[in-house]
Parts: C-alpha cells; sequence; structure tokens
C-alpha cells in the first residue's frame, strides 16, 4: 500500500475512487486518477483508493504487474520498499496523473497514457 492522499489532493481530484495504472517509461508507473472504484479482475493494473489507519489515509494497493515493472519482486515488496509518488504540475497536461518510481533523484515529466492501454 502507498498513501496516495497528498498526490490525489493536489492533482484537484480528491474525491477520486481509482488509480488506473499503466506501464510508462522503464521504472515509471504512470496513475491515472478515475472516479469510480475500478475491478481490479477486470483492469490488471487499476486498483481502487482505500482508506486506512487510525487517521483513515487514503492509499492503494500497486498492482503485481506494476511493481514487477518498477523492477520490486513479491519477496521485497512483503518487506517494505521506498518509492516515491509524484504529481503532475504542468497545468497543460493533465492534472489526474500521478507516477510512481523507485526512490530516485531527479524531476521527472511524464504524459497521459493512452486509453487503450492497461
Amino acid at each position: 500500500m502507498i498513501p496516495v492522499e497528498p498526490a490525489v489532493n493536489q492533482s484537484g481530484n480528491a474525491g477520486g475512487d481509482g488509480i488506473r495504472f499503466a506501464r510508462s517509461d522503464e521504472f515509471v508507473l504512470t496513475g491515472e486518477v478515475v472516479d469510480e472504484k475500478p475491478d481490479g479482475r477486470k483492469h490488471k493494473l487499476a486498483r481502487a483508493i482505500n482508506r486506512f489507519g487510525a487517521g483513515g489515509t487514503k492509499s492503494v494497493a500497486i498492482p503485481t504487474d506494476g511493481l514487477e515493472h518498477l523492477g520490486v519482486g513479491r519477496d521485497a515488496a512483503g518487506d517494505g520498499v521506498d518509492l516515491e509518488l509524484w504529481v503532475c504540475a504542468d497545468p497543460d497536461e493533465d492534472r489526474h496523473l500521478i507516477a510512481v518510481t523507485p526512490v530516485i533523484q531527479r524531476e521527472m515529466q511524464f504524459t497521459t497514457p493512452e486509453r487503450g492501454s492497461e
């Protein structure tokens, strides 16, 4: 699980119910915040945003296929890994976009995934 509340709030879609991920560049998982709670059985890279913990922070589970794309194995994921959550800050791009990467020290640009991709 990765806390997504600050990113979703900053994207301007605080009421979003899910994230539809897409494999992007190497070690980048792009996510589009969507209004419906996606069914992870139908869309392997889509996950619902849920609340967890005493504070009820919004979080989302990273799909197994998404973790593999990020270079994170099941064993490592079970032990806990550090990931960075990015928010699209470009007003000319889709404000509902986030991205997940392994921890890196650089700025990143990302664009809307193709609608047909999973």
